[in-house]
């Protein structure tokens, strides 16, 4: 992989990075080192908050620390001319900004799927506001750990007009980027969902190509959803069950659903979420009786 010409800063994501903060030691003397939560209200968790870095003079940091394709998972890249507490002072904002359901919340924008699904979602004029001394910000695409190898390809978000000499920052959410984070997060929750899968039984997926397991998994989570489920641990049981019973198991006649409402018949009246899991515990309690 060849890194973005003139790249000067590195972003990396201090929750998904495994190294030890301890190892950007060795880049002490050509580097300056900013932990973005450092000086806010959210400071003890400054080592899991972003963390900025720019070469003070010319350093190999960012090619070095390229050189582990695991680092494309949780770092991003930009260019700017200017000074990293310019920087810093300019994304602070955009750490807890108010949202258009009139509620605010943490935005890891320097997880790479993040900041794919957020920057994609702006405007042209958003995306001049947001960037502002920031010229052009890599990321990344991200790709499922169940996709063929391929080198990782960049999507490039560039400042179209002058950055202002200066101008406020108004973080803020709206309604487009609220429904680009959700995707960023069913994007995440299918990963979590395969890799549990996978391991839970490694055959699940066996014979498929990449494009199967995607449809497989879209449509048993879509399915979930419609069925009535809400929660990531729902949707979990949903899928094992669909990876045990089959997707038609609650319609099949004689099948072990139907079967066990006829026996059960108050547990009908419960909430999908309750009655998945009130199923799946009978199924893990009879496990002779529970398959076809």
């Amino acid at each position: 992989m060849s890194l973005p010409e003139h790249a000067n800063f590195l972003l990396i994501d201090g929750v998904l990075n495994k190294r030890k903060l301890n190892d950007l030691h060795q880049y002490e003397a050509s580097m300056e080192v900013c932990l973005l939560y450092g000086g806010t209200r959210w400071e003890p968790l400054q080592d899991l908050g972003p963390i900025l870095m720019k070469p003070s003079t010319p350093s190999s940091l960012i090619t070095d620390w390229f050189s582990d394709p695991a680092a494309q998972k949780y770092s991003t890249v930009f260019s700017s001319a200017k000074f990293l507490n310019q920087v810093t002072d300019h994304l602070r904002p955009f750490i807890c900004p108010p949202n258009a359901l009139d509620g605010s919340g943490l935005l890891r924008f320097s997880d790479p799927l993040v900041a794919h699904y957020w920057l994609s979602s702006l405007s042209a004029e958003q995306r001049d506001q947001l960037l502002g001394p920031i010229d052009h910000w890599w990321v990344p695409l991200p790709t499922h750990s169940w996709e063929p190898p391929a080198e990782i390809a960049w999507q490039i978000f560039s400042r179209v007009n002058p950055a202002p000499s200066s101008s406020p920052v108004h973080a803020s959410l709206d309604h487009a980027q609220l429904a680009a984070l959700d995707k960023a997060h069913r994007w995440k929750f299918e990963e979590d969902a395969y890799q549990w899968l996978a391991e839970r039984d490694e055959q699940l997926f066996a014979g498929m190509d990449s494009q199967s397991i995607s449809d497989w998994l879209k449509h048993t989570i879509d399915s979930g959803l419609e069925w009535g489920l809400v929660g990531e641990k729902a949707l979990i049981i949903w899928a094992e069950t669909f990876a045990d019973l089959g997707h038609d198991f609650t319609t099949r006649p004689n099948g072990p659903y139907l079967t066990w409402l006829n026996h059960n018949p108050d547990n009908a009246c419960l909430v999908p979420v309750l009655r998945i899991k009130a199923f799946d515990h009978f199924r893990r309690s009879h496990k002779d009786t529970a398959h076809d």
